[in-house]
């Protein structure tokens, strides 16, 4: 009798589970029609980019699509490019992309970002499906020697298995922050491979949160190495954002390799410590004592 509730209950908790991962399959189907995608030639007509206080840069193009047919429901699109696309871009190249009825056209980095919340429920969905499914294999016999052997490896055994799951989760997005966070450090520190070229503060915007960070953007226009114009909304520090206007000259520098990736060029004592005054950076400091107490979780 027991093994008949166990499972009504995991085909109820199947099927609500199933249906809610199928509605937001369906959602970022209509979205982003990829059955339908084709591959295509867009046009680049301006490039920007947006460089936050501790991460690499984010890469945007307008992009119209490369069509041999004049058509009014051809228009530019301002899509998110990869740091490649951008670099082949810059040498007068057409980038690769997608359209699914001939007259948008997407990037992969575009889709994967805008659906981003719609890919992680139907991940949490399909997780929740195979941990429903565990649970009630569980209840039978015949799948006690799999069960013995995922208990031997340490993250599956039974004690502490919720503290674990939790911990792991808040781990694994803090280690990919800190490792954009690293690599836009050594970019930084890199006193190699630079140009100094002088920008124009265009505008600023002040994004005031009394929840999480305040954000502090100065937007930068600047002629790159090779000649052509470019902008980039570039996150400052609160001591730096009050030291500029728009219309002021502002020196930044550049990596010879890649002139949007922007970096300021002088800082004062006071800009660089306030740069540290944020919950970002508090919550990195937490990251580390976060780490070793999983580690400690996992094998003693």
């Amino acid at each position: 009798m027991k093994k008949i509730w166990v499972f009504l209950g995991f085909l109820l908790t199947s099927v609500v589970i199933t249906g809610c991962t199928h509605y937001f399959t369906e959602e970022f189907l209509y979205d982003y029609p990829i059955k339908d995608f084709k591959k295509a030639k867009g046009i680049v007509l301006d490039i920007r980019t947006e460089k936050g206080l501790y991460t690499p840069p984010i890469y945007y193009a307008k992009v119209e699509l490369q069509n041999e047919h004049a058509s009014e429901e051809i228009y530019p699109q301002d899509l998110r490019v990869s740091k490649r696309q951008v670099m082949h871009a810059i040498d007068g190249k057409s980038i690769s992309g997608y359209t699914s009825d001939g007259t948008d056209f997407h990037t992969l980095y575009d889709v994967v970002y805008n659906s981003s919340m719609y890919l992680l429920f139907i991940f949490i969905g399909l997780v929740l499906l195979c941990f429903t499914l565990f649970l009630w294999f569980s209840e039978y016999k015949l799948f006690d020697p799999l069960f013995r052997l995922l208990g031997k490896l340490p993250i599956f055994r039974v004690e502490d298995l919720f503290q674990k799951i939790v911990m792991l989760s808040l781990i694994i997005p803090f280690s990919v922050y800190a490792f954009f966070v690293l690599i836009n450090l050594g970019q930084k520190l890199n006193p190699f491979n630079k140009e100094i070229v002088s920008g124009e503060v265009i505008s600023y915007h002040h994004e005031y949160n009394s929840v999480h960070d305040s954000y502090h953007t100065l937007k930068i226009g600047y002629e790159t190495p090779k000649g052509s114009y470019t902008t980039v909304d570039k996150e400052v520090s609160s001591w730096t954002y009050r030291k500029y206007l728009p219309g002021d000259n502002i020196k930044i520098a550049i990596p010879k390799n890649n002139s949007y990736n922007v970096f300021l060029a002088k800082l004062s004592f006071l800009e660089i410590v306030s740069s540290f005054f944020t919950l970002r950076v508090f919550f990195l400091c937490v990251f580390f004592p976060l780490y070793i107490g999983f580690y400690r979780l996992l094998y003693r």
